[in-house]
């Protein structure tokens, strides 16, 4: 053998063992770089690691002798040139975007091997650009995992947009059918709003037409009523025409003893034949003339009546209508128990307990109506009631007729008979009280927030 290879085997197998010791520390490095995409704290653990085992495998070479502490120049040129290579292959990938601080720290990393190599700290150069190398692979590594996600994010993120295209049409396909049905629901309001009127017109028109009937039974009792004193007048003028036979009668047994009496007689009969005969004709045609008067003023009196009743009401349902705001909106099944008891209380001249069933606000218009005109209106507070329920309206004059709760406003009917002198035969004359009641909610109670009284006198009865 020869003795300078003898000398130097020695340090070949250093060598060739420092070789090896870098293939396994290399084969670590690369396992570890697999489980590098755990997250960032393994991955420079790994990092840490590795150059620990790296510090520590010079160490333990130094330690063995002389040979093993020294390393070849060109193995960290060769490291610095792998680092260099990937630090730059790192810059041509999206690493640059996505990890600048990774190459940057790879780079001072480089920096530092360099400046170890010409301090002649080859192991400490060797363990840099190992480390600078690892760095900038780390960073292509986490760039593309970072590239990947982005670009599962941006697919990600088409399909959302999608999703929300969609959800944007069916939501305005959804709108625009919303506003269809709100036009219809606007157009069936409309129409709802307009067969509530024609209601209202035939409701009108009926009571009108009502109104009218009664007049005309009044007109025809009217008529009976003239029918009969023209009965009494021809009575009276058959009476007068008997009168006159008796007096022809009379002046014949005269004529033998008063014959110019009798030619006087005969002329004064003959005159008051014709006077009693014109006064026939004239009592006739008067009658016939005053009837037929009668019943166009009746008619005509009756038609007037009707529309000034129904002007009246317009204009006070109208004059109403601001102040019944909110009580235009009754639910009639709970207010109608209400009105009962309250009717309940004034019939049994309870006054006090009447009273609770009114706001503290509550107002009573007064209204006296003598031959469909108003006489006399006051207004007072409901408070005052118990002073007129005590006075003319005690309930034990009065007696209830009928009542209505189907709409608003409510009304109670009350009569008694009048105390308006009679002037008309078989005819009676009643007095009509009419309690107009309009209601409100507070605190979850009806109660009565405005009343009108109508009292109608002297309103004749032909029953």
């Amino acid at each position: 053998m020869n003795p300078h290879q003898t000398h130097n085997r020695p340090a070949f197998e250093s060598f060739t063992a420092f070789e090896d010791a870098k293939t396994k520390s290399c084969v670590v490095v690369c396992r570890l770089r697999e489980g590098m995409d755990l997250s960032r704290r393994n991955q420079i653990g790994c990092i840490a690691l590795f150059s620990f085992m790296i510090l520590s495998l010079s160490i333990f070479f130094s330690s063995c002798g002389g040979g093993l502490g020294n390393i070849r120049v060109e193995d960290v040129d060769t490291s610095i040139t792998d680092a260099k290579t990937a630090i730059q292959a790192a810059y041509f990938t999206s690493a640059a975007k996505y990890e600048p601080t990774t190459l940057s720290h790879a780079q001072s990393l480089l920096e530092e091997a360099k400046k170890a190599k010409e301090e002649k700290d080859g192991f400490k150069a060797l363990r840099l650009a190992q480390e600078a190398k690892s760095e900038a692979e780390l960073a292509v590594n986490r760039a593309q995992q970072r590239e990947a996600m982005d670009e599962e994010i941006e697919a990600l993120k088409r399909e959302k947009q999608a999703e929300i295209d969609a959800i944007r049409r069916n939501l305005q396909a959804a709108e625009r059918e919303s506003t269809k049905i709100k036009l219809d629901v606007q157009r069936l309001e409309s129409r709802l709003e307009q067969l509530e009127s024609d209601k209202r017109d035939l409701a009108m028109q009926l009571s009108e037409q009502q109104r009218a009937d009664w007049k005309a039974k009044q007109a025809e009792i009217r008529v009976s009523e003239l029918e009969q004193q023209l009965t009494e007048i021809q009575s009276e003028l058959r009476s007068a025409l008997l009168r006159q036979r008796q007096a022809e009668k009379r002046a014949q047994e005269f004529t033998a003893q008063l014959s110019q009496e009798l030619s006087a007689a005969r002329s004064q009969a003959a005159e008051a034949k014709k006077m009693t005969q014109a006064a026939q004709v004239k009592s006739s045609t008067r009658a016939q003339n005053y009837t037929v008067k009668i019943d166009e003023l009746e008619r005509t009196k009756a038609r007037e009546i009707a529309l000034a009743e129904a002007r009246k009401r317009a204009a006070e349902l109208q004059a109403k209508t601001f102040q019944s705001g909110a009580e235009s909106m009754i639910v009639l099944d709970e207010v109608q128990p209400v009105v009962m008891s309250w009717y309940e209380a004034w019939k049994s001249k309870q006054f006090d307990e009447h009273l609770t069933f009114y706001t503290a606000d509550a107002t009573v218009d007064k209204i006296f109506i003598i031959d469909n005109q108003e006489k006399q209106k006051s207004q007072f507070q409901a408070q005052q009631l118990g002073t007129e329920f005590s006075r003319e309206f005690n309930p034990d004059e009065w007696k209830f007729t009928r009542y209505n709760t189907k709409r608003m406003p409510i009304t109670y009917r009350f009569s008694r008979p009048s105390k308006i002198t009679q002037k008309k035969r078989n005819v009676k004359l009643y007095d009509i009280w009419i309690r107009e009641l309009w209601c409100r909610k507070e605190d979850a109670n009806w109660k009565i927030s405005h009343e009108t009284w109508k009292i109608y006198e002297g309103v004749p009865s032909f029953r």
